[in-house]
């Protein structure tokens, strides 16, 4: 593994949701809570809620798969009695997760390779009953983003000796937050979600109704660098598309303070603003 050298140059779907809903309305209304939206007003097709949800897994980007191959996935949920439960799949045959009926459930799912484990890349990932198809729940690449969110509101709930529970993730209108993304942050923020600082994101929000306002970019530092290896380069971001640098091309790169994995068919490159390593294939 060798140090990088900086370069010298200027720097919902709604079938069978309403009937889970029913159920969850009882609960929130006893604290004043009516957070689900109109779209959950759809016909209740079974009313016998699913045990268990097959999870469906996003199609990887092109480059990804032109690069590293079909994946694995680490998934990981929240079983019925709030304990956390784990899993590894390999793409054969199915997987299910058994999620609680009474609030919103995240869902995650990271995938890794041989020589990139699980955490290198963005996770996938899903917000449960909002991504329930069926007897499925649909994970995407969009998802992830809205999973590891609300773990960064419980985190911060936690850690805020006075937080109103309606900021609690549980309680948290989760239809608008999508709304209000799509719509209403910079385009720049919505084209790769993984730029957004979600960590003091969720630490504002949970004393405040979430606006746009919030959605910031996280402090990142602009270093050129050097590429080691030809391209395609990949992001751990899904929202990046490949970048084609060549061998001896300077690039710039926007450096947070967690370090960041970049592959090529030659190597693999991690990033951060004190971190810079290169590590062939």
């Amino acid at each position: 593994m060798y140090h990088l050298r900086k370069s010298n140059k200027p720097a919902l779907k709604q079938n069978a949701v309403s009937c889970l809903y029913r159920s969850m309305k009882r609960r929130f209304f006893l604290t004043g809570i009516s957070w689900l939206m109109a779209g959950f007003l759809a016909a209740c097709v079974n009313p016998v809620l699913p045990s268990r949800y097959t999870l469906e897994f996003p199609e990887l980007p092109p480059a990804w798969t032109a690069v590293l191959g079909p994946p694995s996935w680490k998934v990981e949920w929240k079983r019925p009695d709030g304990t956390t439960e784990r899993a590894f799949y390999d793409g054969n045959g199915k997987i299910s997760a058994g999620l609680s009926h009474e609030w919103p459930n995240p869902v995650y799912a990271w995938p890794y390779w041989p020589g990139l484990e699980p955490g290198k890349f963005r996770p996938a990932g899903a917000v449960y009953p909002f991504d329930v198809d069926g007897d499925r729940l649909v994970l995407s690449w969009r998802g992830g983003v809205d999973a590891v969110f609300y773990r960064e509101l419980e985190e911060a709930a936690a850690a805020a000796v006075n937080a109103r529970p309606l900021r609690r993730p549980r309680f948290f209108n989760w239809s608008r937050f999508r709304n209000v993304i799509n719509k209403d942050i910079p385009p720049e923020l919505c084209a790769d979600l993984w730029l957004v600082n979600w960590k003091e994101t969720a630490k504002t929000t949970i004393s405040a109704s979430f606006q746009a306002r919030f959605v910031k970019a996280e402090n990142r530092e602009l270093v050129e660098l050097q590429i080691p290896g030809d391209g395609p380069w990949l992001s751990p971001s899904p929202f990046r598309e490949a970048e084609n640098w060549r061998a001896g091309d300077t690039a710039a790169f926007p450096l947070g303070g967690a370090a960041e994995t970049w592959v090529c068919p030659a190597g693999i490159m991690i990033l951060s603003k004190t971190e810079r390593l290169w590590a062939p294939r």
